[in-house]
């Protein structure tokens, strides 16, 4: 087997293992990925437009998205629910002015929105 051989291409594209990181350079997206068939120290930043891989990246921001802090702007009209994923709390968040609902991970929103995860446990009190 030569060395072009054990390079796992598809149609001389190469294939993303996992996507690492993102960025923003120069005003455009760019994410760190981990090739398949290739080791961590030839990880690279590629930027979205070389990217054929919409699945990865949708994935990716979703699970960024519960951890990414809320732009000043935003006002939670209501949590509306909560779920646990692995040793983390998932809130399902409702925005004001819009039909929006996201999900933010509790480590952001206990910090964010202490007010508003106070109320949302309040409501769900139940004495014996």
């Amino acid at each position: 087997m030569t060395d072009t051989e054990s390079v796992p291409e598809l149609e001389g594209e190469f294939i993303v293992e996992k996507i690492l990181k993102r960025r923003i350079k120069n005003g455009r997206i760019e994410y760190f990925l981990k090739w398949k068939g290739f080791s961590d120290s030839e990880n690279t930043w590629e930027p979205t437009e070389n990217l054929n891989c919409p699945e990865l990246i949708q994935a990716f921001e979703e699970e960024r998205a519960k951890f990414e802090l809320p732009k000043r702007s935003e006002h939670i009209e209501k949590i509306v629910g909560a779920f646990k994923d692995g040793d983390d709390i998932i809130f399902v968040i409702k925005w004001k002015g819009t039909d929006e609902c996201t999900l933010m991970s509790s480590k952001i929103a206990n910090f964010a929105y202490t007010q508003d995860v106070i109320k949302f446990y309040e409501e769900r009190i139940s004495w014996k």
